[in-house]
């Protein structure tokens, strides 16, 4: 040590000293305004009635959004999405028991409760200048603060005549298809479990496009408490009974019935949401009493499993700071991985970037009324085989095990797979972190 002191003395050392620091002061905003800049490019804006108390209680028809592009006041993508007592979007052609046994939370057609007006983030533009032509009354600016602290603007406007006819989401329960101008989905229009085609337009890898080969769910139990039963997406049944689209999300709701020897064993609701970048399920699971007796020690994983996705980097929240590296076998940091605790109510999430053009962020959230054990589900083996998929191979293979689905009480399960099409020079938790932050929002009444 005293020699490399005596070597650098002088002027020599604060010359390294300044160098290492603009490496430490640079290099890292730049890595970090990859992050953001990508966070910000997916985002979707939610603002509740308690933010834009300017329109609270009113009826939302008569509200639209705008924003300034090109030196002009221009109708942007927009939605509003009533929501349910328990936090489903509302859909009002539900069956009537449904209707009753989650009921909107507020009045219908009034933007009250736990309602949401949303649009993307990237459709903000600069601040209105004084004297501008606007289609319609102003009502409010939103201010929304970027990554960068940058301020974008949007506006609320009342009695427009023309509203943007730009959908960024594009779906058909009927055809069990959904689209974007990054991926598209073709599942099976009588089970949405069953995924027949994934494509990811950006995706150069090894089988290009095609990154993922489905999302799998299995369940271990003993059906009829006695005969030990696995099954697989095919058993778990998704029939759409209702939908909601729109230019930002689209959403279905589906009866999800487990089935054994053609006897339902397990009911169970759930809602798939489709946005530009992004695919949730939001599942609730409840057996019914006179159903408990058909089942014994379920267990349940979840999972998304890649399609040969040899040299991806993988990554958990709460786990090692280097990331695994898919190559077929198991290593001792996939090993520190799958050791890491998951903790029930709390957000957890799993990056993976294939160094393709196609990385993916999944949140992962579980809240139980019984205590229930989570575990992280990885595999990495590229010889295995598996009953649910289309392509051989876990590589890799990577969700939850919930070990034990308790009998009583209620369960949700919510999954968001986020897709981003670029390569990012960035730390995975701090993109996480990026991603998980809500901007800051100002409205301020016109």
């Amino acid at each position: 040590m005293r020699a490399y002191f005596s070597k650098y003395s002088g002027w020599r050392l604060p010359a390294i000293f300044l160098i290492s620091l603009s490496i430490v002061m640079f290099s890292s905003p730049i890595y970090a305004t990859k992050g953001g800049e990508l966070a910000d490019k997916t985002r979707v804006v939610v603002l509740t009635p308690e933010q834009l108390s300017v329109i609270k209680g009113s009826r939302m028809a008569s509200y639209s959004l705008a924003a300034v592009s090109g030196g002009r006041m221009t109708p942007i993508p927009y939605q509003f999405d009533e929501r349910t007592q328990s936090g489903y979007i509302y859909m009002k052609n539900l069956e009537k028991k449904l209707l009753e046994d989650d009921p909107i939370a507020g009045i219908e057609g009034y933007f009250d409760e736990k309602d949401e007006l949303i649009f993307m983030l990237k459709d903000a533009g600069p601040r209105k200048k004084s004297g501008m032509a606007t289609d319609g009354k102003l009502i409010a600016e939103i201010e929304v603060e970027g990554y960068d602290k940058q301020k974008r603007y949007v506006y609320l406007i009342e009695g427009a005549r023309v509203e943007s006819e730009n959908y960024y989401v594009r779906f058909s329960a009927e055809l069990g298809r959904v689209e974007t101008d990054y991926y598209a989905l073709q599942v099976n229009p009588k089970n949405a479990f069953m995924w027949q085609e994934f494509y990811y337009d950006s995706f150069d890898g090894a089988h290009p496009r095609k990154p993922i080969d489905t999302i799998k769910i299995r369940m271990k139990s003993f059906a009829f408490a006695a005969v030990p039963v696995t099954v697989f997406n095919k058993h778990m049944v998704a029939k759409a009974i209702a939908e909601k689209s729109g230019p930002i999300r689209s959403t279905t709701q589906y009866k999800l019935t487990l089935t054994y020897m053609r006897t339902p064993l397990i009911n169970m609701k759930l809602q798939i949401v489709h946005h530009e970048h992004e695919i949730s399920y939001d599942s609730q699971v409840e057996i019914p009493q006179i159903r408990r007796r058909l089942v014994a020690a379920p267990e349940m994983k979840l999972s998304l499993d890649g399609y040969d996705l040899q040299g991806a980097s993988v990554r958990v929240k709460g786990g090692p700071k280097a990331p695994g590296i898919v190559d077929g076998e198991i290593s001792e940091i996939e090993e520190q991985m799958l050791a890491t605790p998951v903790a029930l109510g709390e957000d957890f999430w799993i990056w993976m970037d294939s160094h393709y053009n196609f990385m993916v962020l999944s949140h992962i959230r579980i809240t139980s009324e019984e205590p229930v054990p989570l575990e992280i589900m990885y595999e990495d083996d590229k010889e295995k085989e598996d009953g649910s998929e289309y392509y051989k191979g876990q590589s890799p293979n990577m969700g939850i095990t919930i070990p034990k689905i308790p009998l009583k009480g209620a369960m949700r399960v919510i999954v968001d797979i986020k897709m981003y099409n670029e390569e990012l020079d960035i730390d995975a938790e701090q993109f996480a972190n990026y991603v998980e932050s809500k901007p800051a929002i100002r409205v301020n009444k016109i």
